[in-house]
């Protein structure tokens, strides 16, 4: 078994890539698929979770068909994905409805209402910058006020890469990157109670995951995921 080659995934927010890369760098494999948006109600743009691992399935398969690999000579996987927006879990780690893209404008009234009031002011000087309509705590504020229940009932708060490694690995984790975003103090580079006490967001604390720094192993890619579709 040789393992000389790694695998990079990029699930953009039209279309999935995967490429296959040497030791040296050279590119012997790619795949990709499209993934849908759905936009059901105006200024909603949604992806489904399920949709998208599928996608980087697919992906990943197309690229070590053309390479000749199997999945025993690639060494490691780097996964990224399209930034802010919202993709939530329940208690038992099954997507609680479809994940919210950085496209989405429905939080818009709620960020002018924090602008008129003073809040994203009160935000800067703990996290360096403002919150946008499109953030993960405008848009949990957006589901605070409109989808209660869903709003409850939310075990974890995480990215799109953060679900595609739950797929890959069967492990729950953000990193420093994506979780700065929106919810780390700009000194400590650990998470604000005092941010999610400015949005009156602090019940949804205890579902903050772990981070990672970018460069960490974020897990082994389990069986399950090695064989195919139909997890999760």
């Amino acid at each position: 078994m040789r393992q000389d080659f790694t695998i990079g995934i990029d699930c953009g927010s039209t279309t999935t890539k995967a490429v296959i890369f040497s030791k040296t760098g050279g590119i012997v494999g790619t795949g990709r698929r499209r993934v849908p948006q759905h936009t059901d109600e105006p200024r909603h743009v949604e992806r489904d979770m399920h949709e998208a691992w599928q996608a980087v399935v697919e992906a990943v398969r197309e690229a070590l068909d053309v390479s000749g690999l199997s999945g025993e000579d690639i060494a490691g996987v780097g996964v990224t994905a399209h930034g802010d927006g919202l993709f939530v879990l329940d208690r038992s780690s099954q997507p609680l409805g479809r994940g919210i893209m950085s496209l989405d404008s429905r939080a818009t009234e709620i960020h002018d209402e924090w602008k008129r009031e003073g809040r994203l002011e009160k935000v800067v000087p703990i996290a360096g910058q403002r919150p946008y309509p499109y953030s993960a705590t405008t848009l949990l504020a957006w589901m605070k006020r409109n989808q209660p229940d869903r709003y409850q009932a939310i075990g974890t708060v995480f990215f799109a890469k953060d679900w595609i490694r739950l797929c890959l690995t069967g492990e729950i984790a953000t990193d420093l990157t994506e979780a700065s975003t929106s919810f780390t103090d700009l000194y400590t580079q650990d998470y604000s109670d005092s941010i999610l006490e400015v949005l009156d967001l602090r019940e949804i604390r205890g579902a903050l995951p772990k981070m990672l720094l970018s460069c960490d192993q974020g897990g082994t890619i389990t069986a399950e995921a090695a064989g195919g579709p139909g997890q999760r």
